[in-house]
């Protein structure tokens, strides 16, 4: 992905590595779920004001990289997401029975 997100991604994903942590170990330290520590990494949740410092401590990560984390998260889609079976045929049952279910 050659967008701004992207880098950041990548940027963040890169400190998360050298920093030698799972997302376990980040959530543990932070006082959040893994689920939520995995979305900071990946730019799908916005990061708090309070954990801004200790996130620091824990991932090698400078102050222009936490406060872009402190902004609310654009959605990207890659359209390479259908080509998964699962999600195609998810995908495919919600076009077909979504008004039915909904």
């Amino acid at each position: 992905e050659g967008s701004e997100k992207g880098f950041l991604v990548r940027e963040l994903l890169a400190a998360k590595a050298r920093s030698g942590l799972s997302y376990d170990e980040i959530a543990k330290g932070l006082g959040v779920t893994n689920l939520y520590a995995a979305q900071l990494f990946h730019r799908q949740a916005r990061l708090v004001d309070r954990l801004q410092e200790p996130l620091a401590k824990l991932v090698p990560l400078d102050k222009q990289v936490l406060n872009a984390m402190q902004q609310c998260p654009l959605r990207s889609y890659d359209p390479a997401l259908l080509q998964e079976p699962l999600v195609y045929r998810l995908y495919e049952a919600m076009m077909h029975y979504g008004v039915s279910i909904r």
